[in-house]
């Protein structure tokens, strides 16, 4: 999907911290997740939105829940949530 988005020239970038670290640990606290666990989670920034963001339901990452999650963003479906 990243690529797909990349050679499209999409404006949404995607990043994966599959082990806590500086970036995600300051991510994870900014966003309410809480600590890491075996069950992935999906974090959508809209940082342009004002530090807006949205969390998948999703408990697995496949092709099918990233694009139903970006298009439930797009289609303003989603519960937005403030970056705090």
């Amino acid at each position: 999907m990243a690529e797909a988005a990349k050679a499209a020239k999409a404006d949404t970038l995607f990043f994966v911290a599959p082990k806590e670290g500086q970036i995600a640990g300051k991510i994870r606290e900014l966003t309410k997740l809480g600590a890491a666990s075996a069950t992935p989670q999906l974090v959508l920034l809209d940082i342009p939105d004002e530090g807006g963001y949205y969390v998948s339901p999703a408990t697995e990452v496949t092709a099918d829940t990233i694009g139903a999650f970006l298009e439930g963003h797009k289609s303003k479906a989603l519960e937005r949530k403030q970056l705090g």
